[in-house]
């Protein structure tokens, strides 16, 4: 193992298991979450970007992080460290990246096959002409291109307030290949021009590929005042895919909650709050519409349940959730999970406390 120290203060660990390495760097300052991105882009080597507890907001570009490859190598970015990164704390809150509401903030840029993972952030204020304001991850789309072919992992990431003029203003995924995750998330005021403010799932492949949506809360994109061209605030997932939707809770949206495109997008249904969804379904199971989930302060931006929810206990899907929450709270406290990104704990925790150390 080798140990640096850069000049913008990234830590940057080097392990290496017989052939291949690996870096690990621990970020603590605006300017060194980019230099570790930057690295990342062009070393040879799977990284872990670790993010230190705080905010970070650039002042100036047109886009607050940025990363580049064209390399088959993974990628994790994880917020919520201690000082030195030896210690993670799972609640997604407390690790900020901000584009000020002046750009983009966070575009993850790909021509290879490696992986990249996102978890335990929030991501909130970005501002850009482009789908994905908040996180964009995509790859060239051109027919003389490979374009990117790894795997998507977004997990227990808060997108809040985040707007593009296209579409998806919060989250905009694209890959030719592999599969993409999205479970646990927040998709809340974000704001788009163009349809489908909350978020863009794509499948580039010519071959089926899975899409996991799973225990989503996604609540009040609205579409920007006076885009003509924009009557859908919720979710769009197109390109042929095998997408699994479950355990979610859509809410407060003008338009559909979910669109499907078919025929290309083949899509099971497990327990899931919808008003509107536009599309055919292969499997529907446990649907239900519910106007008011009963949050309680959503204007306050928490998307937390009332106990007296009746979305509470509906998350009966087979199929895995994160072991936490987005507060770090255990995901199943009763029978089964609730609808969407965060449990009720008042009965673990009715003498008020709440339970944080």
């Amino acid at each position: 193992m080798r140990i640096g120290m850069s000049k913008a203060g990234l830590l940057i660990l080097i392990l290496a298991a017989g052939n291949a390495t690996a870096a690990v760097f621990c970020a603590a300052t605006t300017s060194s979450i980019q230099q570790a991105l930057a690295i990342a882009g062009s070393n040879g080597e799977t990284d872990t970007i670790r993010i230190i507890i705080g905010s970070y907001a650039p002042a100036a570009g047109s886009i607050a992080f940025s990363y580049s490859t064209n390399e088959d190598n993974a990628l994790s970015i994880e917020g919520g460290y201690t000082f030195g990164c030896g210690v993670r704390v799972d609640k997604a809150s407390l690790t900020v990246l901000s584009g000020s509401g002046m750009r983009q903030v966070m575009r993850l840029y790909a021509q290879g096959s490696g992986a990249i993972s996102v978890k335990n952030l929030t991501i909130e204020d970005g501002n850009a002409p482009s789908r994905g304001a908040g996180l964009s991850v995509e790859g060239p789309t051109g027919a003389f291109f490979v374009g990117f072919t790894g795997s998507v992992t977004v997990e227990r990431v808060i997108f809040l307030g985040n707007r593009s003029t296209a579409e998806a203003g919060g989250l905009a995924i694209a890959t030719r290949g592999g599969s993409i995750v999205v479970r646990g998330n927040l998709l809340a005021f974000n704001q788009c021009g163009d349809d489908n403010c909350a978020l863009w799932i794509q499948s580039l492949a010519s071959d089926p590929l899975t899409v996991i949506f799973g225990g989503n809360t996604v609540a009040l994109n609205t579409c920007i005042l006076g885009a003509s061209g924009c009557d859908s605030g919720g979710a769009r997932f197109l390109g042929q895919q095998n997408a699994v939707i479950y355990d979610n809770l859509f809410a407060f949206h003008s338009g559909a909650d979910l669109s499907l495109q078919n025929p290309a997008v083949t899509a099971d249904l497990y327990y899931n709050n919808i008003e509107v969804l536009t599309g055919i379904t292969d499997t529907e199971v446990g649907t239900v519409n519910v106007p008011n989930p009963e949050f309680f302060d959503a204007l306050a931006e928490d998307f937390r349940l009332l106990p007296t929810s009746p979305l509470r206990n509906l998350g009966n899907a087979p199929f895995p959730l994160p072991s936490i929450d987005l507060d770090g709270k255990p995901r199943i406290i009763e029978s089964a999970p609730e609808l969407g990104a965060y449990e009720i704990l008042d009965i673990l925790f009715a003498d008020g406390f709440d339970g944080e150390p």
